[in-house]
């Protein structure tokens, strides 16, 4: 099978598409065909080694965490799929990506994929989905009449923090550029910011939720704009966030960075709201797997609007 590997830390020229075995199923596993995976954060800074330091890594390195595909082969204790199902997930499992033509999954990672998607629409939706679902509801747990400020409203995780916490009662102050605020609104943003006409420090109001999806946010940049009991949340992995959301654990700050691993039930619930119309993925962009080194070029901006997917077979 054809699969994306990196042999070198390096710029978007390390990744190479090779040849590798097909993987092999415990009766606990999945064997999925991978028709689509998509492109995050995460593989471009696995790819330049910025989290060495807190993953152990070895080469060759295997990218893609989020998919959609559908089942070739299911074991006697997989759960309820079978072959031919079209589901969607995500890899909790390290180096084990979602760029190849084939995936072995466990059954809590993943579940039956939205029927009113395409399978190109559904990999767009498990990592940052779920990052936005466990940033406010496991983490902040925002409640109907919450305020919520997204820095980065319009990216991968920000589209569906939007949406998420409109879902769950909040209302959205969206920051982005200002040519993404129309889709912000759309989206269910109750105001938006430009960043370059009013940067997030300068902002008057203050926060139940102050969401740092963007990166340039850390706590202290905004520790004012949240309220007495607010929370910092940030998606980026970096020294000061890992550190901030520590301190979080023992009460001195109210930061936290937002991990995720996948969970069935999440993607269940996902599920349900999009079939239901409350929840749909953003595609800026789709990419053959040939074209990975521009797909992370393209992320490498940090002006992705929504999600880029990238058709590996089908």
């Amino acid at each position: 099978m054809r699969q994306v590997q990196v042999h070198q830390f390096g710029g978007p020229e390390v990744l190479q598409i090779k040849h590798a075995e097909k993987p092999a199923i415990s009766q606990w596993e999945l064997l999925v065909e991978v028709h689509y995976a998509s492109a995050n954060p995460k593989d471009v800074m696995l790819r330049k080694g910025k989290l060495k330091n807190y993953l152990s890594i070895a080469f060759p390195l295997q990218l893609g965490q989020d998919f959609s595909g559908v089942v070739v082969k299911a074991g006697s204790k997989a759960g309820p799929y079978k072959p031919g199902d079209r589901i969607y997930g995500m890899v909790n499992e390290h180096n084990n990506g979602t760029l190849a033509e084939y995936l072995r999954v466990a059954p809590n990672e993943v579940y039956f994929a939205p029927e009113n998607l395409s399978l190109a629409e559904a990999a767009a939706i498990p990592l940052t989905a779920q990052t936005a679902l466990r940033a406010f509801r496991n983490i902040a747990k925002i409640k109907p009449g919450d305020s919520v400020c997204i820095n980065g409203a319009s990216g991968g995780v920000g589209v569906f923090a939007i949406q998420v916490a409109k879902i769950l009662g909040a209302r959205v102050t969206a920051i982005s550029s200002e040519k993404n605020h129309a889709l912000c609104r759309e989206l269910g943003a109750d105001v938006t910011v430009d960043y370059k006409k009013t940067p997030p420090a300068e902002l008057k109001q203050q926060f139940d939720v102050f969401f740092d999806v963007f990166g340039n946010q850390n706590w202290r940049k905004a520790r004012h704009l949240l309220k007495k009991t607010g929370w910092y949340i940030t998606t980026v992995p970096n020294y000061k966030n890992i550190m901030d959301s520590l301190l979080s654990v023992f009460k001195i700050k109210n930061a936290r960075l937002v991990v995720v691993e996948s969970d069935s039930e999440d993607l269940r619930q996902l599920k349900t709201w999009i079939e239901a119309g409350k929840l749909r993925p953003v595609i800026e962009a789709e990419f053959p797997m040939e074209q990975i080194a521009e797909v992370h070029r393209r992320i490498e901006t940090k002006r992705t609007v929504g999600k880029i997917v990238v058709r590996v077979t089908g």
